[in-house]
């Protein structure tokens, strides 16, 4: 098995990138939803990809970092739950793969 070096896999993503990014345009011109919807699922699943292979992402998942401004005399504790209850509704929207709570 050959192992390409990781220059080479960044750029041939970055190239797919660009392919997927031209082809959601082209499918948003022609007002083609279904076709857009699948570019969008590539370019996430890319963005993914690009973000494991330059340590973006750990390879247990997503980290989030939440900065909280004037907390109004909550807990730490609370704004956690608070934090954690809005991620796991969002949890449906979130790239495939990446890890809620971890």
């Amino acid at each position: 098995m050959q192992v390409a070096p990781a220059g080479d896999i960044l750029s041939g993503v970055a190239d797919l990138q660009t392919k997927v990014l031209s082809l959601l345009r082209r499918a948003e011109k022609a007002r083609n939803f279904t076709a857009a919807l699948g570019a969008i699922r590539e370019a996430a699943r890319l963005l993914e990809l690009h973000g494991r292979l330059t340590g973006q992402i750990s390879p247990d998942g997503a980290r989030v970092a939440v900065q909280i401004n004037g907390a109004g005399g909550r807990s730490t504790e609370q704004i956690r739950a608070d934090v954690m209850n809005m991620l796991t509704a969002m949890a449906p929207v979130v790239i495939e793969g990446a890890a809620i709570g971890k």
